[in-house]
């Protein structure tokens, strides 16, 4: 989650790489089962909390 507020911006692909998942479309499903919501709506909102 830290990762996905980084500026500037990684992709999901970088972020998988350093978490450990090879397959960003498999670490989008995982997120999204554990927070139920995707990294891209994460990172919206968060890029609205902090006024971005």
């Amino acid at each position: 989650m830290e990762l996905l507020r980084h500026t500037p911006p990684l992709t999901l692909k970088e972020i998988g790489n350093a978490v450990g998942y090879e397959d960003p479309y498999y670490l989008s499903r995982v997120f999204k089962s554990m927070t139920g919501t995707s990294p891209s709506e994460y990172r919206n909102r968060a890029d609205d909390e902090i006024g971005k």
